[in-house]
């Protein structure tokens, strides 16, 4: 009984400790954001997600951005989506902004 209580209580404590993990990753990621100039749309800290939009400088289009982050073992795993809402190409951009957010992230 001692030992199932224990086994329980571990169990507990270690998802409790996976929370704080992701809640820092979910913080770190919202800064990332803020430092790439975005604007954060919403911040949703039960999903693990992050909305934003940018601006691109040439034609002032809107660009949907939306950061999710999922327990991988012993850390996190960050998945981006960044989308064009106007237009059929986006020359590269949305690729080229995910890999610049990925690297101020992991600068951060």
């Amino acid at each position: 009984m001692l030992d199932e209580i224990g086994n329980r209580r571990e169990a507990r404590d270690l998802h409790r400790g996976a929370d704080v993990i992701h809640r820092v990753e979910t913080a770190r990621a919202e800064r990332a954001a803020h430092a790439m100039g975005w604007d954060i749309v919403a911040v949703v800290p039960g999903e693990l997600r992050i909305e934003a939009t940018d601006t691109t400088l040439l034609f002032g289009f809107k660009d949907d951005i939306v950061i999710r982050i999922a327990p991988a073992g012993q850390g996190s795993r960050v998945d981006v989506r960044s989308l064009s809402r106007v237009g059929k190409s986006d020359l590269g951009v949305n690729a080229k902004r995910i890999r610049k957010y990925l690297r101020q992230l992991a600068a951060g």
